[in-house]
């Protein structure tokens, strides 16, 4: 491994924000790196989401309210409403990297469309 001067090793801790730094850093023999917003926002996540079944409420400053669910060992379901009148209108299963995306439910709560995430969009299922 090469040895940087303090002034380089300074560099890319300054730009540690960008990721496509990353990589250079561990290249370089960087043993340690600083959190960077996102990481540490993350992390808040992550201990928040440690040990419950359901969380409530994602994103309680938007006009839509959204509930994370514990399929198993992961988080694999979402349940959103869209305008906060207490009914779920879409419902998300994530599944072996696959997310399906269910729509119009009916009222008993059955969904009538079914979309699923293909790179940038939403594809129609049977």
């Amino acid at each position: 491994m090469p040895d940087l001067e303090s002034e380089e090793k300074h560099k890319i801790l300054a730009s540690h924000n960008d990721t496509s730094q990353v990589p250079q850093a561990a290249e370089l023999g960087l043993g340690e790196l600083p959190l960077r917003d996102m990481d540490a926002s993350l992390g808040r996540w992550l201990g928040v989401l440690a040990g419950k079944n359901i969380y409530e409420d994602l994103y309680p400053e938007e006009e839509w309210q959204v509930n994370l669910y514990r399929v198993g060992d992961i988080f694999g379901k979402l349940r959103i409403d869209l305008n906060r009148d207490g009914t779920w209108d879409e419902e998300w299963i994530l599944r072996d990297g696959k997310v399906v995306r269910m729509v119009n439910p009916d009222n008993k709560g059955h969904f009538k469309g079914r979309f699923a995430l293909e790179e940038y969009c939403w594809v129609k299922l049977p």
